[in-house]
């Protein structure tokens, strides 16, 4: 579930970049051609086919990168970031790709919020966006959100991002009802009985300074 505004498909022929492709075991000096937006072909001295040419000497091309933990801080945050902004960031970073994440103001946990998200993707993202939505309504981890409908809406997944879903009962509830929604589900595993008030590593260091310390165990 990945949206944002039609994009060029271009024709191209990249010249002489290095090609690295580990999936494929690529790493060579090659031109790669372009057709409509879907690379057609890899090799030396590629025929141009009348299509636009981009001189690679001395430059990487490789496959690019998917972001899935992104803040783009809108709904109620838009003076830090706007999906125009962070996909335009992305872009400049070599992302083709990212996920938001749904604590926002107000939480991305209805499909009336997730479908304007959506809509504003499709008229303002440089790059593809899937939207995350919360797992627990306003990420508060009392009451469960309509995950059934929010993956109608479009959601790409569920999540309460840095806040874990604390309650057991809740967590077995949240794991049924993701596998009947079809999305998956990211955790933030803390325990925060253990790790409140943790102010560094618990160890030897920890008890030496006096400082209250966060468990390993706590994750």
């Amino acid at each position: 579930m990945l949206y944002s505004r039609n994009g060029r498909k271009d024709d191209l022929v990249v010249r002489g970049a290095r090609v690295l492709d580990p999936a494929e075991g690529v790493d060579a000096v090659l031109d790669v051609r372009v057709d409509k937006g879907v690379i057609a072909q890899l090799g030396a001295d590629v025929d141009a086919n009348g299509h636009r040419i981009v001189e690679g000497q001395g430059l990487v091309l490789a496959p690019a990168f998917v972001d899935p933990h992104v803040h783009l801080r809108v709904p109620g945050g838009e003076d830090e970031e706007t999906i125009a902004s962070g996909t335009d960031a992305a872009a400049a970073g070599g992302y083709c790709a990212i996920l938001a994440m749904p604590n926002t103001d107000p939480v991305v946990d209805s499909a009336s919020v997730l479908g304007s998200l959506i809509e504003d993707a499709k008229a303002e993202a440089t790059v593809p966006v899937g939207f995350l939505a919360a797992i627990t309504r306003g990420q508060d981890g009392a009451e469960l959100t309509e995950m059934a409908e929010l993956a109608e809406a479009g959601a790409a997944g569920f999540t309460d991002d840095g806040r874990p879903v604390v309650a057991p009962g809740l967590m077995r509830r949240a794991l049924q009802y993701h596998r009947i929604a079809g999305r998956p589900l990211a955790l933030h595993c803390e325990e925060p009985t253990l790790s409140k008030g943790g102010q560094m590593h618990e160890g030897a260091v920890s008890a030496e300074l006096g400082f209250s310390g966060y468990p390993s165990v706590a994750e």
